[in-house]
This record gives C-alpha cells, sequence and structure tokens, in this order.
C-alpha cells in the first residue's frame, strides 16, 4: 500500500489477509512471499473490507468492499473472474465490515446492516440514532461493532450502546 492501511481482515484459518487503504485492497497469503494473491485499486475511497471466513478452502474466493457510500460483493465466477455485485449504496461513508459464518456486517455513517450470504439477502438494519448524535462530526465517531457470540452483535455509535440480536432464518 502507499497509504495507510484502513481495515484488515483474515480468515478463519489464518491463511489470507486483506488489508485496504484508500483506493486499493490487497489479499495476501499469509505463509508466501511475493506479490499478493489478489489486489486492485477503485476509482473511490476504500474504508472497509471482509474476507470469508473460508476464504482459503473456497473456490468462490468471497470478500466485502465498503468503497465510499457503496459496499461490494466479490466472488470469482466459473472462469475464475472476479463479478461485483453491489449490496449497498448512497447511505452514507462505509467505514467498517465484518464477516462472521454466512453473515456480513458493515457500518456507515448512517446506519448498520447484516447481510446473510447464503440466503442473499439483508436481514437486519438499524439507522444511527439522529436524535442523540445531531451535534457529532460523522467522521470522528464512527460505529464499533463486536460479535459477542454468534446470535448477538454489540454496537455502538459515539456514546449510544445497543445490543442486537438479528433475526436469524
Amino acid at each position: 500500500h502507499q497509504s495507510p492501511i484502513n481495515q484488515i481482515s483474515i480468515d478463519e484459518k489464518a491463511d489470507f489477509l486483506a488489508s485496504c487503504s484508500d483506493y486499493r485492497i490487497c489479499i495476501q497469503e499469509l505463509y508466501t512471499t511475493g506479490e499478493p494473491q489478489y489486489s486492485t485499486t477503485f476509482e473511490r475511497p476504500v474504508k472497509a473490507l471482509a474476507i470469508d471466513p473460508q476464504y482459503a478452502t473456497s473456490n468462490a474466493r468471497r470478500f466485502v468492499v465498503g468503497e465510499d457510500d457503496r459496499v461490494l460483493f466479490f466472488e470469482k465466477n466459473l472462469l475464475g473472474r472476479y463479478r461485483a455485485t453491489c449490496l449497498q449504496q448512497a447511505r452514507g461513508v462505509v467505514r467498517i465490515a465484518n464477516w462472521n459464518g454466512n453473515f456480513i456486517v458493515w457500518a456507515s455513517d448512517l446506519c448498520l446492516k447484516i447481510y446473510d450470504s447464503q440466503s442473499k439477502t439483508i436481514i437486519t438494519h438499524l439507522d444511527r440514532d439522529k436524535e442523540s448524535d445531531y451535534r457529532i462530526k460523522l467522521d470522528l465517531y464512527q460505529c464499533s461493532f463486536t460479535w459477542r457470540n454468534n446470535r448477538t452483535l454489540l454496537v455502538s455509535w459515539a456514546y449510544g450502546k445497543e445490543i442486537m440480536i438479528p433475526n436469524f432464518h
């Protein structure tokens, strides 16, 4: 990378590390040297990315990228080329992403969403609390979240905290 790294992601076997910086992502096999396994540039800033926990063992080699205000889902097709699908657009700058099991979580300046990669649907949507955060600069007080377990997501924006139990199918 030529600029500071915004986010990193690692698969569950710790074989691959993905990183993003403004306008660029790299996915590197950890136990080899040389060029990244996959690297590309984007036209807009990339602040977030997450790779499939099964990235090392899956032929689809899936990952998501938060490119400015869009969330792009990448997976390899039968010819071995990546195909991108837009999962979200125009809901604020996407600043963080995470992949846990089948569920991809991302947060922008305005909302948080959970996407089920198996059913290919957004299953949960949470808007940022506008009443308590109206004086706060969105880029300074970004969303933070972590999985407590496979069914509970802990979320915080600025001074507020929420516990989410998404409606899993």
